[in-house]
């Protein structure tokens, strides 16, 4: 897909070509700007089945990666996770962008509820992507987030 900017952002695995651009931004973003420690910011998820979304600048450069899985519900809901966009290249678009490429993955597959824990200096963000909070603030690692969602209409992309 492109966006505009020039962005461009792709599906790729954990495990494939791309995985390592995935763990550099991750390990950027998370563990190295934000302090998580490493061995809470690798998951099982990660490899077993989850989709991973990789924004790519004009020059080809990884710039942002978003992660997509199953979580257990009546129905079955998507989450959208471990949005991360490298400092030197947040406010051009890129976070929007790979979100609603993984909005649009989701809707594809048939999902019709999506959740994420939002770090809560990013609520408003998420909120200009039609989610909003359905629970009070808790503690993940150390960082004060909120549970949020959006539902999604039955109808696939036009």
């Amino acid at each position: 897909m492109t966006y505009p900017g020039s962005l461009s952002i792709r599906e790729v695995t954990w495990n494939g070509p791309d995985g390592d651009d995935v763990r550099h931004i991750r390990r950027r973003v998370f563990v190295e700007e934000q302090e998580y420690p490493e061995e809470c910011e690798w998951e099982d998820a990660d490899a077993d089945g989850a989709r991973h979304f990789l924004a790519f600048d004009k020059e080809g450069r990884a710039i942002a990666v978003a992660r997509l899985v199953v979580v257990d519900g009546t129905p079955p809901a998507a989450r959208i996770g471990r949005l991360a966009v490298l400092k030197e290249r947040r406010g051009q678009g890129a976070g929007s962008a790979i979100m609603e490429a993984a909005i649009a993955r989701a809707r594809e597959l048939g999902f019709r509820r999506l959740v994420l824990s939002s770090q809560t200096h990013a609520l408003n963000f998420y909120e200009r992507l039609g989610f909003h909070a359905t629970a009070p603030e808790h503690m993940e690692v150390g960082h004060p987030h909120r549970w949020m969602e959006r539902m999604l209409d039955t109808k696939g992309p036009e």
